[in-house]
């Protein structure tokens, strides 16, 4: 079963982009587009092959898939629709792998406080995903916001860009 996501993309409190996610037993796709100027609009295009909850093949914007040859127990920061649902009254530790330059970012963990699951490096807090039936319905990545809608249409409306998985 393949489930979309579709978020809007503010930095603070200001509308500027999107970003999309689907999920299915064999791949996730990652694309979060939005404007750094009038000019320039940034996009971080992420696709992982999965083989039963695990990495198996990395693809960063418009390169070829390269094969994800750490441990288990490694995942890239972009893989944390996998890795939310292992967390229940106990932290899920990991070791996080930079997508773009697959290198190890370090220890990482996951844990709950109470609707939110916070994601923590050497005590400092990188992610909060606030979830509701199990889905993070707002992700805040430390001064970027994303907020769940219900379609592309709708979270792209308010930054004015065009909807596209396109790298």
């Amino acid at each position: 079963m393949t489930q979309e996501y579709f978020y809007d993309f503010r930095l603070h409190d200001t509308p500027c982009g999107y970003s999309y996610l689907r999920v299915s037993a064999d791949q996730l796709l990652s694309v979060t587009r939005f404007r750094i100027s009038d000019d320039e609009i940034y996009t971080n295009r992420f696709a992982l092959k999965l083989d039963d909850d695990r990495v198996i093949a990395l693809k960063y914007g418009d390169q070829d898939w390269v094969d994800f040859v750490f441990p288990k127990g490694h995942y890239p920061s972009c893989a944390y629709p996998l890795l939310l649902p292992k967390v229940t009254t106990e932290p899920f530790d990991y070791i996080q792998v930079a997508e773009s330059e697959l290198s190890i970012v370090g220890p990482t963990s996951l844990l709950r406080e109470g609707d939110d699951i916070v994601e923590m490096q050497s005590g400092k807090v990188m992610r909060r995903f606030t979830m509701k039936a199990g889905i993070p319905v707002r992700i805040d990545w430390g001064g970027a916001i994303s907020v769940l809608h219900e379609s592309a249409a709708a979270s792209a409306q308010a930054s004015g860009l065009t909807f596209t998985l396109a790298p």
